[in-house]
């Protein structure tokens, strides 16, 4: 399987995402590939986040595959006084671990397939 499309921002429904996982990364990366994050909170807990929806599947009609699944994830620090700037260890949410799997795909720390 592989990311076939991406969604970021606030239309993504991270409604029950929980923490699943840490990628090591610096802000701008983020930045570069997720674009303007999706939250700029000022509560206790996280200064900055992106909610990032993954669309994937294989498109190859030999495979005789399913439609393709959407997998949801956050990515956000926690409790810190201010955004991270330098190499942080970022928290991935998400319903299940492969949100984290996408999240490392897509950013280029994990090759081959993914999400499964």
């Amino acid at each position: 399987m592989r990311i076939l499309d991406l969604t970021v921002g606030s239309s993504v429904d991270i409604h029950r995402t929980a923490h699943v996982g840490y990628i090591k990364t610096d802000y701008k990366f983020l930045l570069d590939m997720f674009g303007k994050p999706t939250d700029l909170s000022s509560d206790d807990k996280s200064t900055v986040s992106w909610s990032v929806e993954f669309l994937v599947g294989t498109r190859r009609p030999e495979k005789n595959d399913n439609d393709p699944e959407k997998i949801v994830a956050t990515i956000y620090d926690w409790k810190t006084v201010s955004t991270p700037k330098e190499r942080y260890e970022w928290h991935i949410g998400g319903h299940s671990p492969r949100a984290e799997r996408c999240v490392k795909h897509y950013l280029g720390f994990l090759t081959g397939d993914i999400c499964i």
